[in-house]
């Protein structure tokens, strides 16, 4: 039994390698996250500054070492544009992952510009370009790893006599990444908006492979196509899909989401989200949300449906993400005026 779930570990630990292959961080609440998909979300609200944060913990019931991905982000619209209806928005973000009984991972801190065009007179839709850039690193931690040349399956003991060299892996390795992204942001009616994204993250390839010789280990790029609709069905009612969709050599990754939502009271801003989702060939979501004014909480929950489920039992990942919008405005000054009638 033992030598069986190491080998069902070494199993993850391939599924894990490819994983990283095409990209360290994939979220369920990727509506919550807006500067990890596109550089050109930067500073595209309305207020003084936005902070926001998720988590995701994935497969915990069953590895000893779960994989876990912390984010965090600060962006703010900062001056105005060359124009009277745009402005230029600024922010970084920083993330982590990590995964496996090596500890295997990957972490970025990212800074972000972007310049948003307003459309119209009133400016009710924007056009936005945005750039990003900033270090990437990987780590892994050698100590204690089990590999395939060391179990004994017939005798059901493991040695401690494996054939790879460890000596050829760096235990962490840095590089410079830099991404760009364009994003539409509509008001199509009075009851309905839309947001259409591209970004492009990697563009310089970086070399991210821990083996210190041999064939150098490239990071491909990735381009990510996004997308949003929140209609108000009628003064309490509302539906907002939304879609993600990741492309990288040699794979892809395709996100639906079905949100629905209540309005307890519209003029405060309470609203209560919930809704599914599916993840091509990976997991099913269940998700639920609360705006309050300017806080927004999600939660996730994936349902394993992939060929992994025997060993997953069905049990996926838990996500928890948290926004806030802070407004602040200096109070107008106005001098008194002493009016003196006329005598």
């Amino acid at each position: 039994m033992r030598v069986f779930r190491h080998l069902l570990c070494l199993a993850f630990l391939s599924f894990a390698s490819l994983s990283f292959a095409q990209d360290s961080q994939h979220f369920t609440l990727f509506t919550y996250t807006p500067l990890n998909i596109n550089p050109a979300e930067t500073g595209a609200f309305s207020g003084t500054f936005r902070l926001g944060g998720i988590y995701r913990d994935q497969w915990r019931s069953f590895l000893n070492n779960p994989y876990e991905t912390p984010s965090v982000y600060l962006d703010a619209p900062v001056i105005m544009g060359f124009r009277k209806n745009d402005w230029i928005g600024a922010g970084g973000m920083v993330y982590n992952d990590k995964a496996g009984a090596g500890e295997l991972s990957s972490s970025a801190f990212l800074g972000s510009l972007a310049y948003h065009f307003g459309l119209g007179r009133k400016a009710k839709s924007t056009f936005s370009i945005g750039l990003q850039a900033g270090y990437g690193q990987r780590r892994v931690k050698t100590e204690g790893l089990i590999f395939e040349d060391e179990i004994d399956i017939q005798n059901n003991t493991i040695n401690q006599n494996s054939s790879l060299d460890l000596g050829g892996i760096n235990a962490d390795v840095n590089y410079l990444d830099i991404g760009a992204g364009v994003l539409l942001n509509a008001l199509l009616n009075k009851k309905t908006r839309m947001k259409l994204g591209f970004a492009l993250t990697h563009l310089t390839n970086p070399e991210y492979g821990l083996k210190s010789s041999g064939i150098k280990a490239k990071l491909p790029v990735l381009g990510v196509l996004h997308g949003e609709f929140n209609v108000d069905l009628n003064k309490k009612w509302l539906f907002a899909p939304a879609f993600l969709y990741q492309t990288t050599s040699p794979g892809q990754e395709v996100n639906i989401q079905a949100w629905g939502g209540y309005h307890f009271n519209k003029a405060k801003g309470v609203t209560l989200r919930f809704g599914t989702g599916y993840r091509l060939r990976d997991a099913a979501k269940l998700l639920l949300g609360l705006d309050y004014k300017d806080f927004k909480v999600g939660a996730a929950y994936d349902i394993n449906v992939s060929q992994l489920t025997g060993a997953t039992n069905s049990v996926g990942a838990f996500e928890v993400a948290v926004s806030y919008i802070a407004k602040i405005f200096k109070s107008p000054k106005v001098d008194p005026v002493i009016i003196c009638p006329e005598l």
